[in-house]
């Protein structure tokens, strides 16, 4: 697994604003990939020059590689869900390093971090599925979940629908079925959410010559009568086109 720094290193550390960001917990979610890559480019772009001198960024690209080389859906190759057991999983258990290599992995410097006293000012984990945006709430940073609920309305493509806000948190989860957001939030305290993506494509007309256009996001678009809706996996892998050409 991959831990990458981004930031300014010739200015000091100790007043940036420290962001966290995390990919790919589930093989099948590709789309988070395509953010965490576009964000990375920009970052490391010369626009963000300013950005790095305020910011450190430590960047999780890739939380399942072994999932995602062998083609898997949401479980590492042990049959655990790497969003998952964050609250029981021990980073110093022989045992739990061998069945939860990726949360061992991500927990111990999640832990060394926060016990050195370095502050943590939001981390964030992408996921994605076809349809539907939301951002979780946060049990002990109620304010800034709404603040970067907002944020993402007014300056992103975050097309929640008709929320208002994040998902108010539900009840404490129980052992062994903590997410990282949740596990960062309640346990050591971070301002730690979760962003939904929604990525699948609404065709929205065909053409006389079998030719089609698509809206992509989370289907909230307003569309041609009776639309068809295509995953851009599902698409590929069929390799026809959903107005009957190949």
């Amino acid at each position: 697994m991959r831990l990458w720094t981004i930031t300014n290193p010739a200015l000091p550390d100790a007043a940036k604003n420290v962001v966290w960001l995390m990919a790919r917990q589930h093989a099948w979610e590709s789309g988070t990939s395509f953010v965490a890559e576009a964000a990375v480019r920009w970052l490391l772009s010369s626009e963000a020059a300013a950005v790095r001198d305020r910011v450190l960024f430590k960047v999780l690209p890739m939380m399942d590689p072994d999932g995602c080389a062998r083609g898997g859906i949401r479980f590492n190759r042990h049959g655990y869900d790497v969003n998952r057991n964050w609250d029981s999983v021990d980073p110093a258990n022989p045992e739990h390093q061998r069945l939860m290599p990726e949360i061992a992995a991500a927990k111990r410097v999640f832990l060394e971090w926060s016990k050195s006293g370095k502050p943590t000012h939001l981390f964030l984990t992408l996921h994605n599925q076809e349809e539907g945006e939301w951002l979780s709430g946060s049990a002990k940073h109620g304010a800034l979940a709404q603040r970067f609920f907002d944020g993402l309305v007014k300056d992103s493509t975050f097309s929640p629908g008709k929320q208002t806000g994040p998902r108010v948190p539900g009840a404490r989860p129980a052992p062994g079925r903590f997410t990282v957001y949740q596990y960062l939030d309640l346990a050591l305290g971070w301002p730690a959410f979760l962003r939904e993506q929604g990525i699948a494509a609404v065709v929205v007309g065909c053409g006389d010559d079998g030719s089609y256009g698509s809206e992509s996001g989370s289907g909230n678009a307003s569309v041609a009568p009776r639309p068809q809706k295509y995953s851009t996996s599902s698409r590929a892998a069929s390799n026809a086109s959903p107005c009957g050409t190949t």
